[in-house]
């Protein structure tokens, strides 16, 4: 079902467009992501699927996934879908068939999350006991194995813009990164408190870290000091709220950041001033997830409702 979002909301920068009632079995869309050419998004939870935006309409690619699936990612070509959860195995599914191309197996327990290399040859996951795995796609076989602090997960991790490096946010509170050629660390930083979302921003420059008290920092990768640090306004409003997973925009001037409380708020991260705090998902609903679209128009939040919300940058 396409519904017009029942809040009706229209601030100065972001207005509500639709409300996604989707399909799943047992559990909420976990992740989802917009494929390249912003004309479908992917979900997960107990199953797979994909709604087409312009049909109004859902396809599930995988009715029984293997555990709920925590984490997705379509290619860079959109050809593909790779996800994984609590089954510890990171699926690689086609798109257009739904059928399963290859399953990448790297001892890492829950899936955490998944990232393409750019130029999609290369798949990451990061799990528990802080592990890091990337695989070459076309031979299944593992190319790295990265090792953060072992008694906590890795919970996101992904590629440089350059497929260079790997950065991991480990839930000892370290950020670090490895050489995807050599295996070894070459940068870390000690951002106390579990990091539970990373993402590169200003053409990877800088990197922004959210954290389990509400916080977001954003870091200078060349230096390794803190520029920025902001509070979540869930985090005043409830203790316990933290970030999602947040999204920034194409041209790396705005970042979307959901909280466990059912709000989102738009941050300018050039002025490091917030320019949106709205209720996108009804009551105490935990976001998930969001995921901005590549021309940069709208985004897409997941919450714990069951519900899939589009939204347009206005």
């Amino acid at each position: 079902m396409w519904a017009r979002a029942g809040t009706d909301f229209r601030g100065k920068y972001v207005q509500a467009v639709a409300v996604l009632q989707v399909e799943m079995k047992h559990s909420p869309a976990w992740s989802l992501d917009i494929s390249p050419d912003d004309r479908e998004i992917a979900y997960a939870g107990s199953n797979i699927a994909i709604w087409n935006l312009a049909q109004g309409r859902e396809r599930i690619i995988d009715p029984s996934a293997h555990g709920d699936v925590q984490t997705i990612k379509f290619s860079p070509d959109g050809r593909y879908l790779a996800y994984g959860g609590s089954a510890g195995v990171v699926t690689v599914a086609e798109v257009a068939t739904g059928g399963h191309e290859t399953s990448l197996e790297g001892d890492m327990g829950m899936i955490r999350s998944v990232d393409w290399s750019a130029n999609g040859e290369m798949i990451l996951a990061s799990g528990n006991w802080g592990r890091v795995t990337v695989w070459d796609v076309s031979s299944e076989a593992i190319i790295g194995r990265f090792q953060g602090y072992k008694d906590y997960p890795s919970f996101r991790a992904l590629f440089s813009s350059d497929d260079r490096l790997v950065y991991a946010g480990q839930g000892d509170g370290t950020i670090r990164a490895w050489d995807v050629g050599s295996g070894k660390e070459v940068w870390n930083v000690d951002a106390e408190g579990s990091v539970w979302e990373i993402a590169l921003c200003e053409n990877g420059k800088s990197l922004l870290s959210s954290h389990i008290d509400g916080s977001v920092i954003l870091w200078d990768l060349r230096t390794k000091q803190e520029l920025q640090r902001m509070q979540l306004r869930g985090a005043w409003l409830r203790t316990g709220s933290v970030v999602g997973s947040m999204s920034i925009t194409g041209d790396g001037q705005r970042v979307v950041l959901p909280s466990s409380i059912g709000y989102i708020e738009l941050w300018d991260i050039k002025t490091w001033s917030m320019l949106e705090c709205f209720k996108a998902h009804p009551g105490e609903t935990t976001i998930w997830e969001t995921s901005i679209s590549h021309d940069g128009k709208w985004f897409a939040s997941s919450g714990e409702d069951g519900t899939i919300r589009i939204w347009r940058f206005r």
